[in-house]
């Protein structure tokens, strides 16, 4: 199987259940030093970047001379849960966009995008539907 990049990648479980299938946890990018941290130890030879997404507009630094199968995303959910306040203004509801930028930048065979059923009836501050906006994008 091929590589693939995750982004919020956390200490990353959902790498490890991507490399129990065959796939290879090539890049990582969480902003938390912490996360990383337990995601170098946990992936020792994928390369973990501890960066903000929403800074990154360069993505060609990524780009390791290497085909990138597959990209995963397990954005923070807490501006789409129902549980929580459903802000349109809280600015980790528009963290999807960064997934869609790496997306369009890799090409890659597949994506996929983790979060809560909330994101389904989610609206932006203009009205649309943050689920449509994903679809389109």
């Amino acid at each position: 199987m091929g590589n693939i990049i995750d982004l919020f990648s956390g200490c990353g479980g959902m790498s490890l259940g991507f490399q129990w299938a065959g796939f290879n946890p090539a890049i990582a990018i969480e902003k938390d030093e912490w996360a990383a941290e337990t995601y170098a130890y946990n992936f020792p030879t994928t390369s973990v970047y501890v960066e903000d997404i929403t800074k990154m507009t360069d993505l060609s630094k990524l780009d390791e001379n290497i085909e990138i199968e597959g990209i995963l995303s397990g954005s923070p959910c807490q501006s789409f849960s129902l549980s929580g306040k459903r802000d349109k203004n809280d600015p980790r509801g528009s963290l999807f966009m960064d997934f869609v930028m790496f997306v369009k930048y890799f090409q890659p065979k597949f994506c996929l995008m983790e979060n809560v059923n909330g994101i389904l009836s989610m609206k932006t501050m203009s009205g649309a539907n943050v689920k449509d906006i994903i679809v389109e994008e």
